[in-house]
């Protein structure tokens, strides 16, 4: 399988936008959200996924921060509102795009369950998205967003981000 790099071109164009309305929040931005797209292209091509859908799915993942950011402060980094709430905005984006049949229907149940802690289901396309994503929260990101969690406050100059 290859990746279908002008139904991407055209994902980003639609989805960049949203996730910049989040300001430079890097928790659940577009810097976060361009990291978990390389991670999650990397991995379908090591383990036979469809890297478009997996692609796909990693642009949409958080699309329901932009709700949950609405919800007050410090819930930015709630585990699973956000997940569901990615949903609608997910399905509205591939529906723009004339995603349809099985890599639809793959791509929403990636992102209703990547923040859960264990991915019951068999789709590579939600095992590519559940991995590309916890493995931003590792290491120094990992560590970076916790504090951000717990301190209230970025301990990141995210003007040096994009």
């Amino acid at each position: 399988m290859s990746l279908d790099n002008q139904l991407i071109a055209q994902a980003i164009d639609l989805v960049k936008l949203q996730y910049e309305e989040l300001g430079k929040s890097w928790a659940h931005g577009w810097s976060h959200i361009s990291r978990v797209r390389t991670v999650a292209q990397t991995l379908a091509q090591m383990v036979g996924a469809d890297p478009t859908a997996c692609v796909l799915a990693a642009l949409c993942h958080d699309l329901g921060a932009l709700q949950e950011k609405s919800g007050g402060e410090g819930r930015e980094l709630a585990n699973t509102d956000h997940a569901l709430w990615s949903v609608a905005p997910t399905i509205k984006i591939l529906d723009q795009l004339g995603v349809s049949g099985y890599e639809k229907g793959a791509i929403v149940a990636a992102v209703a369950n990547h923040s859960f802690k264990l991915y019951q289901g068999k789709d590579l396309v939600g095992s590519v998205l559940r991995d590309a994503d916890k493995a931003d929260a590792l290491g120094p990101w990992g560590t970076l967003r916790c504090s951000r969690h717990v301190y209230k406050e970025d301990l990141v100059n995210t003007h040096d981000m994009e």
